[in-house]
């Protein structure tokens, strides 16, 4: 499978390119858990899987590399919709990388870099809502609002948890948005990169 990524054109292996080295790939309505691909190895580094999913083993060995920067990157059309840019300092590992204290660049022009802002900034996440950026809850309504979400499965009663087929990738445009409420991209691809 080839995905485009900018003005690279690539099959998925392990190239490097303007975001670093690919170290992660999940591609939505593939049917894979996201969290657990990540986490738990799914399926064999290194190698893709026939939907483009794809975990490298630099994952497990995160914290004998030398990783100065990691970039979230979110495609759809063929082109990056949301990227963000962590700088993240020595001692951090494949988990707690994902916080805003790291943040150096991003897509949206309200996301800031203190954790006090957000309800929920977490790979982990809240139950199947993972690498979540969130602001707060108010059960659905115009009030909850937030950056990203990946949802790997149906477990709120909110809109923006629906989908045909998981995983669905789902982030604000410019800023913050109420995902029921209001206009927001769904990415074909989530990828991580390392550098």
């Amino acid at each position: 499978m080839y995905v485009f990524l900018d003005i690279y054109v690539f099959p998925f292996f392990s190239e490097v390119n303007r975001w670093g080295k690919l170290v992660f790939n999940a591609v939505a309505g593939s049917g894979i858990d996201t969290y657990r691909a990540y986490i738990d190895k799914l399926y064999e580094p290194g190698k893709y899987d026939n939907t483009g999913n794809f975990r490298s083993s630099d994952i497990d060995n995160w914290n004998s590399l030398n990783i100065n920067k990691v970039f979230v990157v979110i495609h759809a059309n063929n082109k990056p919709t949301a990227e963000i840019r962590f700088d993240i300092p020595p001692g951090t590992n494949n988990v707690n990388w994902f916080s805003p204290s790291y943040v150096s660049t991003n897509t949206w022009n309200d996301l800031t870099y203190s954790i006090s802002d957000y309800r929920k900034f977490s790979i982990i996440g809240d139950r199947q809502r993972r690498f979540y950026i969130y602001k707060n809850y108010d059960f659905c309504s115009k009030l909850e609002k937030g950056w990203l979400v990946v949802v790997d499965a149906y477990t709120f009663d909110c809109k923006f948890d629906e989908a045909d087929n998981y995983p669905v990738f789902r982030h604000s445009i410019d800023t913050m948005c109420a995902f029921n409420f209001d206009d927001y991209v769904e990415g074909e691809t989530f990828s991580i990169f390392i550098s």
